[in-house]
């Protein structure tokens, strides 16, 4: 019987704690080490276990064990037989009381690792899940317990500070002693220790370390200031001359996002190499634009010796800790460093290199763990040859380290790894190719029902990629029990990291991130920002800052409610007399809402109707929407007024205090934190908001620190000019959700599931030269004495090098399911990435009984229950389940909710006969509306309607018509004022607009200017109606056919003609036209003296001409001709095109007086008189409860309002 060790976590998968059951051919060279208590556990295949005493090695049960893994102590008995018995018949469990241990076994070549002679340096590579970072743990281990080093005297270092975090805490578990500092440290932290103990002794300020943002800050002032100098907008006493820049920079490329980015690029590998502006100035014989690039070089370096002389950025830190490392006589806490052990040492760049080259020539011995083949960071200065020789281009001075291979992966199947040997072997060599050669330790396969270990699936959008990627993970964590936590996506861009998050959020896939928060884009942080720049006087309440801060999240206006708003304000100002545009209003409501002195006459009060929307709303809505603006405006007088109070006591208030007054103002901390405690996407969103928050308050600090003396205005200026994220320790990883990160924040990290999203052709790989024009890695080039003569074909196959790297990293990951996802359509193609792996992955291949993947959502499975209900009818399965989700409280599965099964509450009319007053208000546009679908007419009539920019549009060009303007000029010109109330979402959009209102109301003046010329004369112009029907029965009622007429003319000959103006392009046919409702209705009008006189207008604020309608009664008369004119249809002939509607007779008036009342009863639901429903209380009796057979099926997609009533399980 074969021995394993076990422990309590023994299942574990990390790195850290690699758990193996061994065959007895498999377990030569295997060992236990204690851990982190006084006991530690062996354990038979039958899980009975011996205690064994600290200190002391087990010795396996099986032959051929190293010489160094020999000298162990067989455990005392434990009285049961156990120890001497161990692979016995009839062994027995044991159970001793005491601590359990986490315990690994370590191969072969691990263990030829541990046995290395002490006094040489040495290099281990190995492929991915070879073990390393076990190694690094299990060496530091030997030589504290064993070797008897103390923690002083070892160190161990590794490029990130993610993997940092968890080396550290692996390392705190397997040690279980007590240490003066960090076991486990990244470059940048020993170096920062190094130089602040240095600083210290000698009486200097303590380091500061520049962030990215401040850089950026920093080059973005200079590049300003460069511009500025160009353009001479400044006296030229205040600046300097402009930077001569050689080809290909131009003056216009300076400004551009791409120039500041390599610039950034450019210096960061000044202060990797150490290369000062003076050496760049002589190298500019190779590149001409490194001569401009110097002069920006030596102001940046000034300008931080002027600000802070004290800091030192990334580089230049380590730089210095080198240079001290090398030689100071003392190194205080790392005085007695005497190994060095460093995990992932590909991901160093240049400076970490020096580091670890300075202490190797201190005598620290250093032992790096790495693999060449997975390097993420070369674009930005990492080597990857570094994990076959660390030493670099101080290999002169320094013994080669002895270089070791590992030779088994413990990670995935023999599938999983074939498919990473596949992805390493087409990399350039690094100095080192055995390790590709390690096979794996499992051979395993998934299980039948399971995906296939390694797949693909290409999808005809980002939408639907995002979907089966949800499916997919949902699939193996609900049929495979997988966890949430134990799978990953990893995308090779940041950018895409939130939308990946937002999509699989909204598809019920809980997610987090390891990135770096990107505060700066984040809507909630923007707006908090934006306040407090508001309330400190450094921006402008205006139209614009009110529609950003009340679309983001801490106000929640949708466009529609501000429009709703603004649409009131006008109609107030246009009833009061006013012209002003909805935009100033908008303002001046908000102001004297907030009581803010932002306007020119702070004593305006404010407009009656947004007033009454305070009071009132109208609608949740709008009660909703106007209390928000009422707190944005409350928010920033109340901030503001701090702000002032401090000023009057002769202080000002620090930039974070500003920014938290804001937010606490906002009064959102209770309800987000309940509501990011929940789940689903609002929980998401809302926690991803916090998360951004306390980045910006973390910002915030760390300046008011560095900059005491700064205020709120230079934070504003620096947070919102900087274009590189702020950092921020706080991080987007929780527990029970899956990981979308990219490739670099995975370093040392599995998952049991991976996908590798967006593999894309040109995103991954994406062959882009990263410094064309700059040149960043030419400079590094130089500097390692590496040929930069090669073409263009040899660099952009060092960039295909890298992006393999960053794949076979990300596929690395997994354990034992990897799917790759691209976006193959019209406009994408998948990468050849993407096709490493042939085989397809998708839910047709469910085996027999299995879920379908439809159902594998809360959501889902209670609509296809539904839908089998509704369609099989009785479905005792079907029903049983949805009482089972039912009584758990999931949403819809109850029927009392289902839409389609619920009764109406009435189907009696909406009219009340009995009432003498009453009466039913009929249009005469309502007629043929209702008659199309009634369903329709009642969603749209009773507030199921919008606005559009059609509607806007006519509204103008009718009132363009109502006046007598003297030329075409002046009316375009009134209409073109109209439109300056209109709200549009894109510039675009109004140019478009405009354009249409400009052809428009041309084709109306030439319609105007035909009828003069043919001796036509105006009646009247808007005149209204108002005509009474009569319905006689036991449901008598009253019927008021009401509307307005566009124009009445009188004809040469002394006839009348009714005209109605359209705007829109759509024409009826004329066999049509003699059932025009609208037409038919304005003959009525005139034939029986309906024809009321013009209404009387509120004095205009603006100077208008005359009404063209100069009043007076319209006596009864029959209508010649009655036309529709169509304004955006010209012919070849006309402007215009028209539609005519011949006289009505007495029988064709008869008849349509039966339409009206037909109409007008179906509309309040009473009954025709000819049909027999005594008196019942069936739904049929109005039409706008009809049933899904009698709905405009042909609605769908054409913007109905009844388009989504049509649908069964809404409306039957």
């Amino acid at each position: 019987m074969a021995a394993s060790f076990v422990t309590a976590s023994s299942m574990m998968r990390s790195k850290s704690s690699l758990v193996r059951s061994v065959s007895n051919e498999s377990s030569r060279g295997a060992c236990l080490m204690p851990m982190r208590t006084s006991t530690w556990r062996l354990s038979d295949a039958n899980g009975c276990l011996a205690r064994l005493p600290a200190g002391r090695w087990a010795r396996a049960h099986s032959p051929g064990l190293s010489p160094w893994a020999q000298r162990v102590l067989r455990a005392p008995d434990c009285g049961h037989g156990c120890a001497s018995n161990v692979g016995a018949p009839g062994y027995r469990d044991c159970m001793t009381s005491g601590p359990v241990l986490d315990a690994v076994l370590l191969d072969a070549t691990q263990m030829a690792v541990l046995e290395a002679d002490d006094a040489s340096h040495l290099s281990v590579v190995g492929a991915p899940g070879s073990g390393k970072t076990t190694t690094l743990i299990e060496m530091l281990a030997r030589r504290v317990h064993v070797d008897g080093l103390r923690t002083t005297e070892v160190l161990a270092l590794t490029p990130d500070r993610r993997s940092a975090a968890r080396l550290r805490e692996s390392i705190a578990k397997r040690l279980a002693v007590s240490t003066p500092g960090a076991m486990a440290r990244t470059p940048e932290s020993l170096a920062f220790e190094i130089v602040r103990a240095d600083r210290a002794r000698r009486g200097l300020q303590a380091p500061q370390l520049l962030t990215g943002a401040d850089e950026d800050t920093i080059l973005a002032e200079l590049i300003q200031s460069d511009l500025e100098a160009r353009a001479a907008t400044v006296p030229e006493r205040l600046h300097a001359a402009p930077i001569e820049w050689a080809p290909p920079v131009t003056p216009e490329t300076i400004g551009l996002r791409g120039f500041r980015a390599e610039l950034r690029d450019l210096l960061a590998a000044m202060s990797e190499y150490d290369v000062t502006p003076e050496r760049l100035e002589e190298l500019a014989h190779l590149r001409p634009v490194w001569s401009g690039a110097a002069v920006v070089a030596r102001q940046f370096r000034e300008s931080i010796e002027q600000a802070k002389p004290n800091a030192f950025d990334t580089p230049g830190i380590v730089l210095e800790a080198a240079s001290l490392v090398h030689s100071a006589a003392s190194l205080d806490a790392f005085a007695e460093l005497k190994l060095l052990l460093v995990d992932d040492v590909q991901e160093f760049t240049e400076s970490g290199r020096r580091l670890l080259a300075a202490f190797a020539l201190r005598g620290v011995r250093i032992v790096s763990f790495g693999d060449p083949d997975i390097t993420t960071g070369g674009f930005r200065g990492s080597r990857p040859e570094l994990a076959a020789d660390w030493r670099g281009e101080t290999r002169g001075a320094l013994e080669a380290p002895i270089r070791l291979v590992l030779g088994t992966v413990h990670r995935g199947s023999a599938e999983l790894r074939a498919f990473v040997r596949r992805v390493t072997e087409g990399i350039g060599v690094q100095r080192e190719s055995g390790h590709r050669a390690a096979d794996a330790a499992l051979a395993g396969s998934p299980p039948p029902a399971a995906p296939p270990t390694v797949a693909r699936f290409s999808a005809t959008s980002a939408a639907a990629e995002c979907r089966e990627i949800a499916d997919y993970l949902r699939e193996l964590h609900l049929l495979h029990d997988v966890p949430w936590d134990d799978m990953a996506v990893i995308t090779r861009r940041g950018g895409s990291i939130e939308s990946l998050r937002r999509q699989l959020a909204k598809l019920e896939v809980p997610t987090s991130s390891s990135q770096a928060l990107p505060a700066a884009r984040d809507k909630a942080v923007q707006a908090v920002v934006r306040l407090a720049a508001i309330a400190s006087g450094a921006d402008e309440l205006t139209p614009e800052a009110i529609e950003e801060l009340a679309a983001s999240p801490v106000f929640a206006i949708d466009p529609v409610q501000l429009r709703r708003v603004r649409r009131a304000l006008r109609l107030d100002e246009i009833a009061a007399g006013g012209n002003r545009a909805a935009d100033e209003l908008l303002v001046e409501a908000v102001s004297r809402v907030a009581g803010l002195r932002l306007l020119t006459d702070p004593d305006a009060p404010a407009s009656a109707t947004f007033e009454r929307l305070l009071a009132t709303g109208g609608s949740a809505s709008g009660r909703s929407a106007t209390r928000a603006l009422q707190q944005l405006g409350s928010v920033i007088r109340a901030v503001a007024a701090e702000i002032e109070a401090a000023s009057g006591q002769q202080r000002s208030i620090a930039a974070d205090e500003v920014l938290f007054a804001v937010w606490e103002r906002l009064g959102l901390a209770r309800s987000w934190r309940e509501a990011a405690l929940g789940s689903g996407p609002r929980a998401e969103q809302i926690g991803a908001h916090l998360d951004a928050l306390v980045t910006l308050f973390d910002v915030g600090k760390r300046f008011v620190e560095r900059q005491p003396d700064a205020g709120i205005h230079d934070f504003i200026l620096q947070w919102t000019g900087s274009e590189v994220t702020a950092d921020s320790l706080a991080s987007r990883t929780h527990g029970g959700t899956v990981t979308v990160t990219t490739p670099a924040a995975v370093l040392g990290r599995e998952f049991r599931v991976v996908v590798v999203a967006g593999l894309s052709d040109g995103v991954w790989p994406n062959l882009r030269l990263r410094d064309s024009l700059l040149g960043a890695g030419q400079l590094a080039e130089l500097e390692r004495g590496i040929d930069t003569t090669r073409d263009l074909v040899d660099r952009r196959l060092e960039v295909l090098h890298d992006e393999r790297r960053m794949f076979a990293q990300a596929v690395s990951r997994s354990s034992e399911w990897l799917l790759l996802t691209a976006e193959e359509s019209e406009d994408s193609a998948p990468s050849p990435f993407f096709l490493l792996s042939s085989t397809s992955w998708n839910d047709s291949t469910a085996a027999p009984g299995q879920a379908a993947l439809a159902s594998l959502t809360l959501r889902g499975l209670v609509g296809e229950l539904r839908r089998a209900a509704i369609v099989d009818g009785v479905d005792t399965s079907g029903a049983a389940g949805l009482a089972k989700l039912s009584a758990e409280g999931v949403p819809g599965a109850d029927p009392a909710d289902w839409y389609g099964l619920l009764q109406p509450t009435t189907g009696r009319p909406l009219h009340d006969p009995s009432d003498p007053d009453a009466s039913i208000p009929v249009s005469p546009s309502s007629i043929e509306s209702f008659e199309d679908c009634g369903v329709n007419w009642f969603v749209t009539s009773h507030g199921g309607g919008s606005t559009s920019d059609s509607m806007n549009v006519g509204n103008i060009v009718h009132a363009a018509a109502e006046f007598d303007f003297p030329s075409l000029e002046a009316r375009t010109a009134f209409a073109q004022a109209r439109l300056r109330s209109s709200d549009f979402d894109a510039p675009w959009q109004e140019k478009a607009v405009r354009a249409k209102v400009d052809e428009l109301v041309r084709n109306l003046s030439a319609y105007l200017h035909r009828v003069s010329l043919s001796g036509g004369a105006l009646l009247g112009a808007e005149r209204g109606f108002s005509i009474e029907v009569r319905v006689e029965g036991d449901d008598s009622a009253q019927i008021i056919l009401r509307g307005k007429i566009d124009r009445i003319e009188s004809t040469a000959a002394g006839s009348v003609d009714v005209v109605d103006f359209k705007t829109g392009k759509s024409m009826p046919s004329n066999d049509s036209m003699a059932r025009n409702a609208q037409l038919a209705a304005y003959q009525l009008a005139l034939s029986t003296g309906a024809v009321s006189d013009p209404v009387e207008r509120p004095p205009q604020s603006v100077e208008l001409p005359p009404r063209s309608d100069q009043g007076g009664e319209i006596p009864a008369a029959e209508v010649h001709e009655a036309k529709l004119v169509f304004l955006a249809k010209p012919t070849s002939k006309l402007e215009w095109s028209e539609r005519t509607q011949q006289p009505f007779d007495e029988a064709a008036t008869a008849e349509f007086f039966d339409r009206v009342r037909t109409v007008a009863l179906g509309m309040v639901g009473i009954p025709e008189p000819s049909r027999e429903t005594g008196g019942s209380d069936h739904v049929a009796d109005a039409h706008y409860l009809a049933h899904l057979e009698s709905h405009c099926l042909g609605s769908f997609g054409g913007g109905r309002a009844c388009a989504l009533h049509a649908a069964p399980e809404v409306t039957e």
